[in-house]
């Protein structure tokens, strides 16, 4: 396999955990701030997950349960802010399914989802549903009180109820797998990638450096031979010089002294011609 398909296939990996990582610490950030939430929800629906299986098969554990903001209002209250979007208590009907905080003692205070299976009211007079699990074979013990409703059931998310509870475990465990161990691996793949690209720069940069000091090199070896050819030039210049027979200065004298001799042996004759005559 050759480097560019383990390019490819590295490429590929890290573009995987970034989408992995940056999808679960978004999850997650949203989930600790609206799962279970009273005042709190994502485009006006609330978020609950599901961990036990009275819902099956209608809702599985380990999803997350939408729902719709309900709100009551017993005779003779005051609205302080009530929502307009949210659903009335008084509207809900047999066969809808509710979120509710359970009155229940083993489960007292915590969230429930189930089926209303009949419309009441409490000791009190006040506003109440008779629930149950799909599969569940008997009915819930206690009432859900209107005042206790969470929410109206609007569709769940599969699954990302157990990555959820997973990743909010005691232990740590599935933070560290679910979001720190992808987290460190694409640290650890972005500082190898760093380390190469460093490594191939450096290369790089010796190779230019190599590639100047063979140019300068071979500029000094040009020049080195200029000069020992210009050495050898003149040597042979200094040879043949010397190889020309040397002037010799004495013999200028008597060229010039014997012009005047001539000059005297020429009067010589005439005085004699003049003589004879």
């Amino acid at each position: 396999m050759n480097k560019e398909v383990w390019r490819k296939i590295i490429s590929i990996i890290t573009i995987i955990l970034v989408v992995i990582t940056v999808f679960v610490m978004v999850f997650t950030i949203v989930s600790m701030h609206t799962v279970g939430k009273d005042n709190r929800g994502v485009f006006g629906y609330k978020l609950n997950s599901v961990v036990t299986q009275s819902m099956e098969p209608t809702i599985d554990k380990g999803d997350i349960v939408i729902t719709e903001n309900v709100t009551y209002v017993p005779e003779g209250a005051t609205v302080i802010d009530e929502d307009p979007d949210a659903v009335r208590a008084e509207d809900l009907k047999v066969g809808d399914i509710i979120t509710f905080y359970s009155t229940e003692p083993a489960i007292y205070g915590q969230l429930n989802t189930h089926r209303i299976m009949e419309i009441t009211t409490d000791e009190d007079g006040n506003l109440a549903f008779v629930t149950k699990g799909d599969n569940n074979p008997i009915e819930d013990s206690e009432l859900a009180l209107a005042t206790n409703v969470y929410g109206r059931y609007a569709g769940t998310i599969p699954f990302l109820g157990s990555l959820f509870e997973f990743i909010k475990d005691e232990s740590g465990i599935g933070y560290f797998t679910i979001i720190l161990i992808p987290f460190l691996l694409l640290i650890v793949i972005q500082v190898v990638k760093f380390i190469k690209l460093m490594r191939k720069y450096r290369k790089e940069q010796q190779e230019l450096l190599d590639e100047q000091r063979a140019e300068m090199e071979t500029e000094r070896q040009k020049a080195q031979d200029m000069m020992e050819e210009l050495a050898r030039l003149r040597a042979q210049m200094g040879v043949e010089t010397q190889e020309v027979p040397p002037v010799d200065q004495s013999e200028q004298p008597a060229e010039e002294t014997s012009a005047p001799a001539q000059e005297s042996a020429a009067d010589e004759v005439v005085v004699e011609e003049d003589t004879q005559e």
